[in-house]
């Protein structure tokens, strides 16, 4: 399971975020942060950027409640309107 989670985002893993933004001092810092502690957000931040630009919408999909945590503050600082559906939200 924590090998699912580091492939996921190493802020999965406990005391990891604690530990990487120790030093982060502005929220661009922490973005940054955010951002290079995992291959499939860095990937994601490119698709976001193309099918935004050509007007696209788009759908992701994921196992851990904690990778949702970490989607909202990525599309939160990038300005980016979501919505969530998990099994805590009401039909």
């Amino acid at each position: 399971m924590q090998l699912r989670k580091c492939c996921n985002h190493l802020y999965l893993l406990k005391g990891v975020e604690e530990e990487l933004t120790k030093s982060c001092r502005t929220d661009e810092d922490f973005y940054n942060k955010l951002l290079e502690s995992s291959g499939k957000l860095q990937l994601l931040d490119k698709f976001i950027e193309k099918y935004r630009n050509e007007g696209h919408k788009m759908l992701v999909f994921s196992q851990f409640k904690g990778m949702v945590d970490i989607l909202k503050d990525y599309l939160t600082f990038k300005k980016v309107r979501y919505e969530i559906l998990t099994g805590t939200v009401k039909s």
